[in-house]
């Protein structure tokens, strides 16, 4: 059943089955073992690296800085109207 605790203070390990929080604030590292899914917003607001593959349908930015080759596999569209004879 429900338990209330008030002020609750845990040292060491603990595992839970399942939490549900309405708020959370973490000030230390926090490291995720399984799949992250977030669905709203995601707001970074220093960088983020990835060891795997970024998969978005429309990834919009100000700037795009390359250190390795660009591949690309479809075409190349530069917007705007089609040019006429």
């Amino acid at each position: 059943g429900a338990l209330s605790l008030p002020g609750i203070s845990v040292s060491g390990t603990s595992q839970f089955v399942q939490v549900l929080l309405n708020s959370l604030s973490i000030s230390g590292n926090a490291n995720i073992q399984g799949q992250l899914t977030v669905q709203k917003g995601l707001s970074v607001a220093s960088n983020g690296s990835f060891a795997g593959t970024l998969s978005a349908p429309v990834i919009s930015t100000d700037k795009l800085v390359l250190n390795q080759d660009l591949q690309l596999n479809r075409h190349i569209d530069a917007g705007g109207g089609t040019p006429g004879v």
